[in-house]
């Protein structure tokens, strides 16, 4: 997971991207 996964999950805890 790299940093643009931390705002993704940041805005959306529940989702959990693959990057």
């Amino acid at each position: 997971m790299g940093p643009a996964a931390r705002c993704i999950i940041r805005r959306k805890p529940n989702v959990l991207p693959l990057v």
